[in-house]
């Protein structure tokens, strides 16, 4: 097989499968002989801000000298973003040696697409002899492919929760943040990042039942991790969310100097604060708050739930204050894109819709009659390309700035569109 048809078969893979992404992952791993044996692991879980936390965990990691893998999802372009080493995408040519490898194995239950991404990343790692893995979750937590590994992680991170993929994670904060805590093993450490209390008991509970070391961001007492990444916005993406992303992996940085992670790289604290602010300028993630073009000011970003846009909103408030704005949104028809508009609601000035090329999506047709049901202007376009030029020559006209979100998938098509020209 050649490369697109080894992607082509892998993402034709079922999404959900019989059996759970732990269930599948742990025969799929004993299989393999455990590719990730032997690394230091940095575990990932959370609704919002898993991917960003990751980059910059990473290149802190790779800043300290470190070789280090990260595995994330989804792509947004090309398959191979979500197996990076050093801010490296996979090869193309391992790609398709590593995966026809993965699709000849006679298993017993049958591999999900993100299955077979993760093995092939751990595969892929364990060849580039990485000292550190950071992965994030794909769902939830405890039943994730990634939970199957079979090493304590030095560091486990929580992110934002908030409500997601209920239909497989619960209809509340509570039973939500305890699929996420699925991740927390005795032996590991844990970043707690800023959570609503709801969630926050059940994480410092699961914590203290299994008698692990956690740093709870909501009080950040010790190391004062807020008033360092606020002293130096200039050093992390732009997003007013982005402080609390960078708060986690300075904390898990924390986590990993009390485990002497760091032992002969670096000496004393002006030293590690150094070595976190060139990880923290060397991070770039696509798609968040993503400045494409000036004449208007075009953002994308991939809030893609309530939580995100809220995240969204005040970033653009923050960047533009008292302005409105000019929206191009596509959504997944099982998100709550009801209360995604209203959040965004006395900022808007007009929206213009278009539908992800997916099953799952809501058609831009009706999002735009939901829309214009708030009594904000709305106009359904077919073409994402001339719904792209109509959102930025409005937003010329009137002097606004056009954000363009709602799915990732929808993100990725737009930045390859414009990058491509």
């Amino acid at each position: 097989m050649d490369y697109q048809q080894v992607v082509t078969t892998i993402e034709n893979s079922h999404r959900f499968g019989k059996a759970s992404g732990y269930e599948v992952s742990s025969e799929l791993l004993e299989v393999l002989g455990h590719p990730e044996a032997g690394k230091h692991i940095i575990h990932i879980a959370g609704t919002n801000g898993k991917g960003s936390t990751a980059v910059y965990v990473s290149n802190i990691l790779q800043a300290a000298g470190f070789c280090v893998g990260m595995f994330t999802s989804p792509h947004l372009i090309d398959f191979t973003e979500r197996i990076q080493v050093n801010g490296q995408q996979i090869p193309q040519q391992d790609v398709v040696r590593l995966g026809e490898r993965l699709l000849s194995l006679p298993l017993q239950l049958e591999p999900t697409m993100f299955d077979h991404c993760l093995a092939m990343a751990l595969l892929y790692y364990q060849e580039q002899e990485c000292d550190f893995i950071v992965l994030e979750t794909g769902l939830g937590g405890r039943l994730d492919s990634t939970n199957a590994i079979g090493v304590i992680p030095d560091v486990s991170i929580i992110t934002r929760i908030g409500f997601d993929h209920m239909a497989y994670l619960g209809h509340t904060l509570t039973a939500i943040a305890g699929e996420k805590a699925g991740i927390l093993k005795t032996g590991t450490k844990a970043v707690l990042a800023v959570n609503d209390m709801e969630a926050m008991a059940v994480l410092q509970h699961t914590c203290q039942q299994k008698n692990i070391r956690y740093y709870d961001l909501n009080q950040d007492s010790d190391w004062g991790v807020r008033a360092f990444v606020e002293a130096h916005r200039d050093a992390i993406l732009p997003g007013k969310y982005q402080v609390e992303n960078a708060m986690n992996a300075v904390a898990a940085m924390y986590l990993l100097l009390e485990k002497n992670a760091f032992f002969g790289l670096v000496s004393g604290e002006e030293e590690f604060r150094q070595l976190l602010l060139r990880g923290l300028r060397a991070s770039f993630w696509a798609g968040r708050m993503e400045q494409l073009e000036d004449d208007p000011v075009v953002i994308v970003d991939g809030a893609h739930n309530p939580q995100g846009v809220v995240a969204l909103r005040e970033s653009i408030e923050e960047r533009f204050p008292d302005q409105k704005v000019v929206f191009l949104m596509a959504v997944m028809a099982d998100k709550d894109y009801i209360q995604m508009i209203e959040e965004l609601l006395p900022i808007a000035a007009h929206f213009f819709t278009v539908t992800v090329s997916s099953e799952r999506a809501l058609q831009g047709s009706e999002l735009a009659k939901r829309i214009r049901n708030q009594d904000v202007p709305a106009d359904y376009i077919e073409d994402v390309e001339r719904a792209y030029e109509m959102a930025k020559e409005y937003g010329r006209t009137y002097h606004m700035p056009v954000v363009a979100f709602g799915s990732l998938y929808f993100i990725g098509s737009l930045l390859e569109k414009v990058k491509s020209r």
